[in-house]
C-alpha cells in the first residue's frame, strides 16, 4: 500500500468488489469505532466525542483496536471532500489524510457520517446499512439532565430559575440540533454519492437565552449559586463553560499574601459554607472557603496564603471616598472616610464597558 503521499493510503486499497460487511461498533476511549470487514482488509471508523484531543487518543485508540488493519478518524473539522479524515496503518504505522472518495472505495459502499452531537454507541452499534434513515435527538456534549433536574428540584416550577434553566435546557438542545443539520449539508454538499447519513437530529422547537427576561435570569442564577447540592454546582460548571453572560460572579482578583494593603480587608472576612458560587473561584478542597460580610463577596485562601476574591460590584457603604490605592503588588483597593478598605468595585457582567477575568479552571 503506497505512503509517499498524504492522500494515497486509502488509494492504494483497489475498488472492493462487494460490499463491505458492517461488523458492529464498540466504545473505545473518547471515540465510537465502526468495525467493517472488507475483501481487502478491515477498518474501524472511529467517531470522536466532542471533546476530544487526538494527540492524546490516539495511543489509547491504536491500542484498543490492535486486530484491525486501518483505523480511520472522522475528525470535526471539514475538507473539499467532506468531513476530515485521518488515517492509521496498523502494518507500517503510516498516518495520512485520505478522502472520502478513497474511503469509500474501500469500503465498496457510501461511507456513513455521524455528526459530532449524534454520536451514540447504541444508535451507531443497532444500525445496519440497508436501515432507513431515523431521527436522533442531538447532544450539547454535556448532561442535560442536569440542567433539568436542577429545575424541577424547585416547589414553584415558574420561579425564576427553573423558568430560566428550563428555557436553558431547549436553547441548548435546539442549538445542538441546529449543529448537527449544518453538519449535514456541509457533509452532503461535498460528499456526493460518498457519505450516507444512517440519522438525521430530531426537530426541536427555536429557544433563545432572551425568551427570558434579563432580570429573571440573573435572579435564577443569584438563587443557584446560593444552594449547596452538587446538581448547583454542576450547573454552575456548564454556566461556565458556555460562557453564559448571566452569571453574577465572573470577576475575580487574585491577591498576594505580601500585598500591604491585604490585612486591612482580610481581617474583616469570616469562615463560610462552600456554595455553588465557589465554583467560580476554582477551590481546591484545601482551599480556606470565606465571606466579606460588608459585601457578601466570597474569596478563597490558598494554602500558600494567596487569596481569590470575588470583585464587588459597587461599595456597600455611603462613606465618602477617601482615596483608591494601586497596592504594589498590583491590586486596586478604595479606602472610604471611616478607614475601611474595600476591592475597587467592578462592573457586572453584561454591562456596558464590562471588563471581565477568564473563568477560573475546574477544580
Amino acid at each position: 500500500m503506497p505512503t509517499n503521499n498524504r492522500h494515497t493510503f486509502l488509494k492504494g486499497w483497489p475498488q472492493a468488489s462487494t460490499p463491505g460487511s458492517y461488523r458492529g461498533a464498540q466504545r473505545i476511549p473518547s471515540a465510537i469505532a465502526q468495525h467493517w470487514v472488507t475483501e481487502n482488509g478491515s477498518i474501524a471508523l472511529v467517531f470522536p466525542d466532542q471533546n476530544y484531543i487526538y494527540s492524546t487518543v490516539r495511543p489509547y485508540w491504536i491500542k484498543a483496536l490492535p486486530d484491525v488493519d486501518a483505523i480511520v478518524v472522522v475528525a470535526l473539522d471539514f475538507d473539499d471532500t467532506g468531513p476530515a479524515l485521518f488515517a492509521y496503518q496498523q502494518s507500517t504505522q503510516a498516518t495520512t489524510e485520505p478522502r472520502w472518495p478513497a474511503l469509500a472505495r474501500a469500503l465498496g459502499r457510501a461511507a456513513p457520517y455521524w455528526p459530532s452531537s449524534m454520536r451514540r454507541l447504541d444508535a451507531i452499534a443497532e444500525w445496519r446499512p440497508h436501515h432507513p434513515q431515523r431521527e436522533l435527538a442531538a447532544h450539547p456534549g454535556f448532561d442535560l439532565g442536569i440542567i433539568t433536574s436542577l429545575a424541577l428540584s424547585f416547589e414553584d416550577l415558574s420561579d425564576a430559575a427553573p423558568q430560566t434553566l428550563m428555557n436553558l435546557a431547549r436553547t441548548w438542545q435546539h442549538e445542538a440540533a441546529d449543529n448537527a443539520n449544518s453538519d449535514i449539508r456541509l457533509a452532503a454538499a461535498a460528499g456526493n454519492d460518498h457519505i450516507v447519513f444512517p440519522a438525521v437530529p430530531m426537530a426541536t422547537p427555536l429557544a433563545r437565552p432572551e425568551d427570558v427576561s434579563e432580570p429573571i435570569r440573573r435572579a435564577a442564577w443569584a438563587t443557584i449559586m446560593d444552594r449547596t447540592d452538587d446538581l448547583a454546582f454542576d450547573a454552575v460548571a456548564i454556566a461556565m463553560d458556555r460562557a453564559s453572560a448571566d452569571l453574577p460572579f465572573r470577576s475575580f482578583t487574585d491577591i498576594h499574601p505580601d500585598d500591604p494593603i491585604l490585612a486591612g480587608w482580610s481581617d474583616r472576612l469570616t469562615p463560610t459554607q462552600r456554595t455553588a458560587a465557589f465554583y467560580t473561584l476554582g477551590p481546591d478542597p484545601d482551599d480556606q472557603l470565606l465571606l466579606d460580610p460588608a459585601t457578601d463577596a466570597i474569596a478563597v485562601r490558598r494554602q500558600d496564603g494567596n487569596i481569590r476574591a470575588i470583585n464587588p460590584g459597587s461599595l456597600p457603604t455611603a462613606e465618602p471616598l477617601s482615596e483608591v490605592i494601586l497596592s504594589p503588588i498590583g491590586t486596586v483597593w478604595i479606602r472610604v472616610k471611616n478607614g475601611a478598605v474595600y476591592l475597587a468595585p467592578q462592573q457586572q457582567p453584561g454591562s456596558a464597558g464590562e471588563t471581565r477575568a477568564e473563568p477560573a479552571a475546574q477544580p
